[in-house]
């Protein structure tokens, strides 16, 4: 009797102690309810609610991340996923579960009303899900953390929605809203005094940043739950493997990743020990160089059973079979969108395969950058770069000077140049204004000029891009319905306008006296509907998982070098054939027929190419061990010169 006793004042010692010092009291709901007994009964609703509203966060976002375009409900990709991580991948789940349960914790902690954690965890699970899936369906790429730099530029995003809407979201979104706002009504809060909750808030915040900003502790994370840290190469294999939240959370903590793990200064001297560079050649007449990214050229014809009223490519065709001229196709490391990965690598002779996936290289550069335009500068060119397009985007305007550029324009610029008419073309400066443009900087200049444009005509979407008045080329296929002919046609146009352009460009190149060297190059295929539709329906690629094959298709575009003057021969191109190359290495070669300097990484480069004419990380791995240890090399020097200490520039 003693020891119950002694059990029930303890347990009210606790209780009030629970009451007076650390409780309070719930107020009450906005909706007026008499009976106490059914007050109690909604409170544990609300409540209940609120501690299974973060697995359902979880459900949903696995859910919209996966679902196929044609999606109304439950199709069978979400659901394969679904089952794929609470079978296989149980610790993934559990340690998503454990972060959104955490996050859901600190924001009622600090907040204290409950509706607010389950507004914010859902709104941002749901615009982030929702966001991937979209964007996989144009860029065939799912949605990554470094996509939030660019909330500058939401506003573009809006044009890139070119899929029909699922039902399932705004059932998803309707539920989100109905659990909110009925917690809301409730008043249901955490019933924890301030003075508690909110340092234990930030106490777990601080003790989470400062324990997982370390990379070890990171990869140690990662690792108890099944995971590998570097499965953030693996772009979409990421996804596939861990989930969309399994994904995000990864590419995370990716960034406090340290080095490869036999990086040194000792490493990289041993890369470039036999490499000196080398001086330009007495025969070397410092040409205008014209370098052209263009948008999302590709060439359409590759597609089978397409019928063409009209041939979108007849100038490429003459182009790259006149004599002196090389082409073939870029192994291009992106697929639908992406430009900047393929710019940078072909501005800088590094790869971006090495970075997080889907990151944006120039985030990594804050202070002069050696590049080919650095190069060129040296030599006394003026280097200049034009894009009609927002200078914001990918930060290009903070970035491009680093690189060695003395002069950029973008669209606010170029708008401002009288002499050329910018006319407007697919809601884009049309290509044959940035030929207009291009030929206004050449005749403008008093020294050699160094030229690297971007075009945005082609851009996506191409969703009725040009009215029926200004669409003069049709394509047809059996297997395409009317909305994808219309989307394929619409592609086709833009590349039919591009090979105009560039046919005006070459015949005013052949006009000059100055000797000139033109590079044009796509950087990416375009997507073409929605998780690429033309290219699965018309049987170019598989209609289910791309193999080995379906990748290196989708990742090539045509390339071409040009000169009016007699050309060097190369060691890398053969010319007349179709040759293959990375973006990487597409300068180096292009600049060894004017006789140009070359610097140790050029040279690397060149040996490079030699064993392994193109890489890219998405396709499997050559099996040489020579071309092993020029892959390996150049991770060395990317990360060297991108994320370590740059012993290669020093």
């Amino acid at each position: 009797m003693q020891k119950n006793n002694a059990l029930h004042n303890t347990l009210s010692v606790l209780r009030a102690f629970w009451h007076e010092r650390i409780s309070v009291p719930q107020p009450k709901p906005l909706i007026h309810i008499s009976s106490p007994r059914l007050l109690k009964a909604i409170r544990y609703a609300a409540f209940a609610l609120w501690l299974l509203f973060p697995f359902f966060c979880f459900i949903s976002c696995e859910y919209i991340s996966f679902m196929s375009p044609g999606t109304h409900f439950f199709g069978s990709d979400n659901a394969e996923m679904l089952v794929h991580l609470f079978t296989n991948r149980t610790g993934v789940v559990f340690l998503d579960l454990i972060i959104l349960y955490i996050a859901s914790l600190v924001i009622s902690c600090i907040v204290k009303r409950l509706w607010v954690s389950c507004a914010l965890l859902g709104v941002t699970s749901f615009v982030l899900s929702a966001a991937s899936f979209f964007k996989y369906q144009v860029t065939g790429e799912y949605f990554y953390p470094w996509d939030l730099r660019q909330t500058g530029n939401v506003g573009i995003l809006n044009d890139y929605i070119n899929t029909d809407i699922p039902p399932a979201l705004f059932v998803i979104g309707a539920v989100i809203l109905l659990i909110t706002v009925f917690v809301a009504l409730t008043r249901v809060s955490l019933p924890i005094r301030w003075s508690i909750r909110i340092p234990a808030a930030l106490i777990t915040v601080f003790a989470l940043c400062i324990t997982y900003s370390n990379a070890d502790n990171a990869s140690h994370l990662v690792d108890s739950f099944g995971m590998d840290i570097n499965s953030v190469y693996k772009g979409e294999g990421n996804y596939t493997e861990n989930g969309f939240l399994g994904a995000l959370t990864l590419n995370i903590l990716s960034q406090s990743q340290t080095s490869p793990q036999e990086y040194s200064e000792q490493t990289v001297a041993d890369i470039l020990s036999s490499y000196s560079g080398k001086a330009s050649s007495e025969s070397f007449s410092k040409p205008n160089i014209i370098v052209i990214l263009q948008e999302s050229f590709w060439d359409i014809r590759q597609l089978p059973d397409c019928s063409f009223s009209a041939d979108p490519l007849e100038n490429y065709d003459r182009i790259v079979s006149t004599d002196g001229v090389y082409s073939g196709t870029m192994l291009s490391p992106t697929f639908g969108g992406g430009t900047v990965r393929p710019e940078f690598e072909l501005l800088t002779g590094l790869s971006a395969d090495y970075l997080p996936s889907g990151s944006i290289p120039y985030e990594y550069i804050s202070d002069s950058f050696e590049s080919y335009p650095s190069l060129m500068k040296k030599e006394g060119y003026r280097t200049l770069a034009i894009h009609p397009y927002l200078s914001s985007f990918y930060s290009r305007d903070e970035k491009y000077p680093l690189l060695g550029f003395d002069e950029t324009l973008f669209n606010e610029d170029l708008l401002k140049i009288k002499e050329v008419e910018n006319s407007i073309r697919g809601g884009f400066t049309s290509d044959d204004s940035f030929v207009s443009y291009i030929e206004y900087f050449v005749n403008s200049s008093d020294r050699p000029l160094f030229l690297f444009g971007i075009s945005m005509e082609g851009h996506q979407p191409y969703d009725d891009k040009f009215s029926s008045a200004e669409l003069n080329l049709k394509v047809t296929n059996p297997a395409f319905d009317e909305e994808l002919e219309n989307t394929v046609s619409q592609y086709a146009q833009c590349l039919a306008d591009a090979d105009k352009s560039l046919g005006r460009l070459i015949s005013y190149v052949d006009s000059l006296e100055e000797d000139t060297i033109v590079i044009v190059f796509g950087d990416h295929a375009p997507s073409l509907g929605a998780d690429k539709a033309a290219y699965r329906q018309s049987g170019y690629i598989s209609a289910d998982g791309l193999d080995n094959d379906d990748m290196k298709k989708i990742l090539s575009t045509p390339f071409f070098i040009y000169t009016n003057f007699a050309a060097l021969g190369s060691s890398m191109l053969n010319e007349g054939e179709v040759n293959i190359i990375s973006p990487y290495n597409l300068l180096n070669a292009a600049l060894e027929l004017t006789g140009a300097p070359e610097t140790p990484l050029m040279e690397f480069l060149k040996d490079y190419y030699g064993v392994c004419p193109a890489y890219n990380f998405k396709l499997e791995r050559p099996a040489e061990k020579t071309a092993e240890r020029f892959i390996k090399a150049h991770e060395y020097l990317s990360y060297d010169r991108l994320r370590g200490y740059s012993y290669s520039v020093k």
